[in-house]
């Protein structure tokens, strides 16, 4: 069964996966790699950070930011919740 998490996950990574017509270039896979933090910001925020109300998301909000800000490259904007940012590639 794969959860919600590896199913954002996998959103992400389709364009990057070889096929009978396309092969993944080196770039692609270096582009991916300059991503992949902020992927996966994004899918723990939808997919474990979802399942609670407003006072839990407040919660997340404050405990995701102080875990992930500690070596986050690629960090949150300080206003609003981590709910109100997309992720654009």
């Amino acid at each position: 069964m794969v959860s919600s998490l590896g199913r954002i996950l996998d959103c992400f990574f389709f364009p990057y996966r070889d096929t009978e017509v396309t092969t993944v270039t080196a770039e692609q896979v270096e582009e991916l790699e300059e991503f992949m933090e902020s992927i996966f910001i994004y899918a723990v925020v939808w997919s474990i950070g979802i399942t609670t109300n407003i006072p839990g998301r407040v919660a997340f909000d404050a405990k995701f930011r102080e875990i992930a800000g500690k070596d986050n490259k690629h960090m949150l904007p300080k206003g609003g919740l981590v709910y109100d940012y997309c992720f654009y590639m």
